[in-house]
């Protein structure tokens, strides 16, 4: 089955076709719906009974009324293909131990739908680029045929009602992910922190809550809430990150000025650690990538690099390697080495203090 995954995946890749058409800062966006069913208990606490139940009435909606969805229970997956899914940010991580559930998957459109994962249904675009509210939109046509065969649980004062309950209200979670390496450099993150929780967003790193990641690659989302307007909410969202890659694009401009012969050794040296390394770790590919993907937002390598290296942030994961390479348990670091040498080999920088 992770063949399968995996074809459709490299077939339909929404960031690697948004990466080609120009989104330097931005690599992509994430829109979630989160809705549970009205007469069963949330997941968490649901018997075995009321979530093959609750698999059934929704996969039956998924089955009649959507087109394009491919639906996989959790008996059809093994181990490497969950894990597949959490690494195409399908699923969440808890995925992996699922017994009783479902995923659908619509890779065309940038959709997935988990059922039974968190709540009874995650709604799920992935965009490339800084596409909230088409995300959405999408989403919201899946929610809506939802609703009509469904009854969701919602509070008329409260909203939908969530496992977790501070995501309850509108149970929407938006996010950006954005490469930054000027603000960080330049000591913003700080006050770039601080202005998102004044207007309701949070800025973090891009595995967790540490203020800096040495990849530079941090994810900005709204923070939940009980308004009542989906959309006021995503344009604030949208209008801040806006703000933020503006104020990247001025920083590099402004390093490139001042800095280039150090940026210029800090590219050399990761081209030669890509060209000559014969074990990489994901961690240590991924800072390598995002370095090899700012020389292509400077023009310093050519602009077609920039979808292959948003590819290779995916590709190199460990569930993806070994579903396209069938390779075993512990080989992983030397097949990514092997990977990132093919690509980088004759690589050359093409402008700059080279």
């Amino acid at each position: 089955m992770h063949s399968y995954l995996n074809h459709q995946a490299k077939v339909f890749n929404p960031i690697t076709r948004m990466a080609a058409e120009g989104m330097p800062v931005a690599l992509y966006s994430q829109v979630r719906l989160i809705r549970n069913l009205h007469e069963f208990p949330f997941p968490v606490s649901a018997s075995k009974e009321a979530l093959r139940d609750v698999n059934e009435e929704i996969i039956g909606v998924i089955a009649r009324d959507l087109q394009g969805f491919l639906t996989l229970t959790a008996d059809d997956l093994d181990v490497l293909d969950k894990r597949f899914c959490v690494e195409r940010k399908w699923a969440i991580k808890r995925w992996e131990r699922q017994e009783i559930g479902a995923i659908s998957v619509a890779p065309a459109s940038g959709m997935t739908l988990t059922i039974n994962e968190e709540d009874h249904i995650s709604i799920r675009t992935l965009l490339g680029g800084l596409n909230l509210i088409h995300a959405y939109e999408r989403g919201n046509s899946v929610d809506n045929t939802f609703s009509r065969q469904l009854v969701y649980a919602f509070d008329r004062q409260l909203g939908y009602l969530t496992t977790k309950p501070i995501r309850a209200g509108l149970g929407l979670l938006a996010c950006v992910c954005v490469h930054i390496p000027a603000l960080v450099w330049g000591g913003k993150m700080t006050p770039l922190s601080l202005a998102a929780r004044a207007i309701g967003c949070n800025i973090v790193g891009f595995n967790g809550r540490e203020s800096s990641t040495d990849d530079d690659l941090f994810i900005i989302s709204n923070r939940p809430t009980f308004e009542n307007d989906e959309i006021t909410v995503l344009k604030r969202l949208h209008n801040f990150t806006e703000m933020v890659i503006e104020s990247e694009k001025t920083a590099r401009k402004s390093f490139l000025e001042r800095m280039e012969m150090r940026l210029c050794d800090r590219f050399c040296r990761v081209l030669a650690v890509l060209q000559n390394a014969k074990i990489i770790e994901m961690k240590e590919a991924q800072v390598l990538l995002m370095q090899m993907r700012l020389a292509t937002d400077l023009q310093w390598l050519p602009l077609e690099f920039r979808p292959k290296i948003d590819d290779l942030l995916i590709r190199l994961r460990p569930a993806h390697l070994k579903a396209e390479y069938a390779i075993a348990e512990g080989q992983e670091d030397s097949t990514r080495a092997e990977v990132l040498h093919a690509t980088f080999a004759n690589v050359q920088f093409t402008t700059g203090a080279v």
